[in-house]
């Protein structure tokens, strides 16, 4: 069982809108519930794990989790509903450089047939600020 210091007090209610998208994740980002992102990649100072992922690995400074940029990349909007007026959060997510990863920066994970995003591995994960 993991241990948490966060109280029930400290929860909060949060609701998630989803803009349109196809099959593969493509979206309008016009939309307005397409949200800005913070992307960092995890071992992006190593070479590309798959050619495809080359242009999407922007900074390759560090050895932990390098930010790449903040640009209009989830389909979707977090809000905290246990404010008034509701306050619309910050997100933030993180693509693996790995054979079984998915990097190409937007926030779009595969199906779980295809892994799972909470191993070491995985494609992608996603954070919200509160």
């Amino acid at each position: 069982m993991i241990s948490s210091s966060t109280t029930p007090r400290q929860l909060k209610r949060v609701l998630l809108l989803l803009a349109p998208t196809d099959a593969e994740g493509n979206f309008n980002p016009s939309d307005s519930n397409v949200s800005f992102a913070y992307r960092y990649g995890r071992r992006f100072a190593d070479p590309p794990a798959r050619p495809g992922f080359a242009p999407y690995i922007k900074n390759t400074a560090g050895q932990g989790y390098d930010f790449q940029d903040f640009t209009q990349s989830v389909p979707l909007s977090a809000w905290d509903v246990s404010s008034t007026p509701y306050r619309r959060l910050a997100v933030g997510f993180l693509e693996n450089n790995v054979p079984s990863g998915l990097v190409n920066g937007r926030w779009w994970p595969p199906d779980y047939a295809q892994g799972s995003n909470v191993v070491v591995d995985g494609p992608q994960g996603m954070a919200l600020d509160l």
